[in-house]
C-alpha cells in the first residue's frame, strides 16, 4: 500500500490508517505498508524532498515484492503535482504484474481534467479498479476520463460507526437561550478560519444570541496570532478549545448546535468533520466542494454556493435562517439522526465489498501499499 499515513493527522491520513488496519485483519492478507507522508502539514522544499525519498523506497519495496503471487498494489492517488508520483507508481505496478487498486481522496483532478490522471487511468489497465468516496464522485470522474474502469465505493461514513455509537451514549447539552456555533479543523485560512471569525464579529455586532467555539490546532504562527487577536476583541463571544481528540472531540460535537465549515480548500473531498457533525445531529452549513453537496442532500444540512465561499454576509444569512427557528432545528436533528444510521450501515456494506478485493485465504495475497 502506498499512501500518506500519520503524521501529520488529517482526514485523509486518519482514514487511511483505519483502512490499513482493516486490510491487515483480512484473512490471508500480508500487507506491506509504505507511507509516503512528508510528516508535516506545511509543504516546502524539505517536505517535498522527504516525500520523494519515501516514494523511492516504496518503489524499491514494490520491485522486491514483485516475485510473489497473487499480489495487489493499493495506491492512494496524490493531489495536483503529486500525481507525477502516482503516474510512476501506477506504471511500475502494472509493469511488474500487480493488480492495481486506485483510491481517490481528492477532487483536484475531478473538478477539472488533468492530463496526468488521463495517463494514470489508462495505465490501470483492464484489470485495474478505482475506489471512490461516492457515486457522484465516480460519475464526475468518468465524465472526464475514459475508458471506464471497474470501481468500488468507499464512503467515509464507513469509518463512523463507532463514533456514532459513542456519541449516542453521551448526554447531549440541553439548549440554552444562546445557540453554539462550532468549527473543528486544522485551523487555516483555506479551511475558513477568517470567515468563521468574521461571522463571530458580525453576530456580536448585530446582537444575535450565538456563541462561537473553535477547535483544532492553528496551522501556524500567523493563524494562531489571528485567533488570539479575535479572542481579545471586546464583545465577541468566542472560545478556542485547541486540539481535541477522543472524548474531547465527542464532547465538542455534543455541545454545539450548528457546525459551520466555510472551507475553500482546493483538495476538499469528503470532510470527516462534516460527517461527524451529522452523526451528532448537528446542523451543518458548508460549501459546494467535493462530496459535500451530495452528502448534505442525503443527510440534511445547508449547502452554500461556491461563489459565496468567502462572502461573510451570505454565510451570516444562512446562519441566521437556521438559528431563527428552534423547533425546526430540533426536528431536523431528529430526522438527520434517523437517516445517518441507515447511511452508515449502507456504507459499511460497501466497505466490506471493498475489503473483499484484498481477501484471499488460499493462497496468501500480498498487498503492497
Amino acid at each position: 500500500m502506498i499512501g500518506e499515513l500519520p503524521p501529520p493527522v488529517n482526514g485523509q491520513s486518519k482514514n487511511l490508517a483505519a483502512i490499513t488496519a482493516d486490510i491487515i485483519a483480512c484473512p490471508g492478507v500480508r500487507l506491506v505498508v509504505c507511507s509516503i507522508s512528508s510528516g508535516r502539514l506545511r509543504g516546502g522544499l524539505p517536505g517535498h524532498l522527504r516525500k520523494t525519498c519515501k516514494h523511492l523506497r516504496a518503489w524499491a519495496r514494490l520491485i522486491a515484492c514483485a516475485g510473489r503471487s497473487p499480489r495487489t498494489l493499493y495506491l492512494v492517488a496524490d493531489g495536483w503535482r503529486g500525481l507525477i508520483f502516482t503516474c510512476v507508481s501506477t506504471a511500475l505496478g502494472r509493469a511488474l504484474g500487480y493488480e492495481l487498486v486506485l483510491q481517490h481522496r481528492t477532487f483536484a483532478y475531478v473538478d477539472r481534467r488533468n492530463r496526468l490522471m488521463v495517463f494514470v487511468n489508462r495505465a490501470l489497465g483492464p484489470r485495474g479498479r478505482h475506489v471512490f468516496l461516492s457515486e457522484g464522485m465516480a460519475r464526475k470522474f468518468f465524465t472526464l476520463y475514459q475508458p471506464r474502469r471497474r470501481f468500488e465505493i468507499n464512503h467515509n461514513l464507513a469509518q463512523s460507526l463507532a463514533f456514532f455509537r459513542d456519541l449516542r451514549a453521551m448526554p447531549r447539552r440541553r439548549p440554552g437561550p444562546r445557540l453554539r456555533v462550532g468549527l473543528l479543523s486544522n485551523l487555516m485560512l483555506t479551511k475558513g478560519l477568517d470567515v468563521f471569525l468574521d461571522l463571530a464579529r458580525r453576530s456580536a455586532s448585530e446582537g444575535l444570541a450565538l456563541d462561537f467555539v473553535l477547535a483544532g490546532p492553528a496551522f501556524g504562527p500567523v493563524e494562531e496570532a489571528i485567533i488570539r487577536a479575535a479572542l481579545a476583541e471586546p464583545g465577541i463571544s468566542l472560545d478556542w478549545r485547541g486540539p481535541v481528540h477522543g472524548p474531547d472531540r465527542l464532547s465538542f460535537f455534543r455541545e454545539i448546535d450548528i457546525f459551520v465549515f466555510p472551507t475553500r480548500y482546493r483538495y476538499e473531498a469528503q470532510p470527516n468533520v462534516v460527517l461527524e457533525a451529522i452523526c451528532a445531529g448537528v446542523h451543518v452549513i458548508a460549501p459546494d466542494r467535493g462530496c459535500i453537496r451530495e452528502d448534505l442532500a442525503r443527510l440534511g444540512g445547508t449547502c452554500m454556493a461556491r461563489d459565496d465561499e468567502a462572502n461573510v454576509s451570505a454565510w451570516l444569512e444562512a446562519l441566521r435562517d437556521v438559528a431563527a427557528n428552534r423547533v425546526a432545528l430540533t426536528a431536523r436533528r431528529a430526522a438527520s439522526l434517523r437517516r445517518v444510521r441507515a447511511e452508515i450501515l449502507g456504507a459499511r456494506r460497501h466497505y466490506e465489498e471493498f475489503l473483499r478485493v484484498f481477501s484471499a485465504t488460499d493462497p496468501v495475497r500480498n498487498a503492497a501499499t
